[in-house]
């Protein structure tokens, strides 16, 4: 899924509030974009592959807000992993930028 498909995606979601004014093809669009994240975010995942497995076969027995929340925390998980190193990096300018103001307060 591209950056276009998961802003359609979101934009999806959170503009409707009426969803009886949206016809078949929209809705059936909703959950293609939602199944094709869901595809790129278990790919991307580190899960093992059997993992992987296992949560493709428990899919169709959630319901659907259940597999909405699934989606959210997987991509929470795949944000947090993908910004990781950015939180280390800001805590080692932060540290840097405090040593050094210690240094000309001194």
């Amino acid at each position: 899924m591209n950056e276009a498909d998961a802003d359609d995606m979101q934009d999806f979601s959170s503009e409707v509030e009426d969803f009886s004014e949206l016809s078949e093809d929209d809705i059936e669009g909703g959950y293609r974009l939602r199944g094709q994240k869901l595809g790129v975010l278990l790919a991307a995942s580190n899960f093992p592959d059997d993992v992987k497995e296992a949560i493709l076969n428990i899919l169709p027995d959630l319901s659907l807000d259940q597999a909405d929340e699934f989606l959210e925390m997987l991509e929470s998980k795949y944000l947090d992993e993908a910004t990781g190193d950015i939180d280390e990096l800001y805590r080692y300018i932060a540290e840097e930028a405090n040593k050094e103001n210690a240094g000309t307060t001194a």
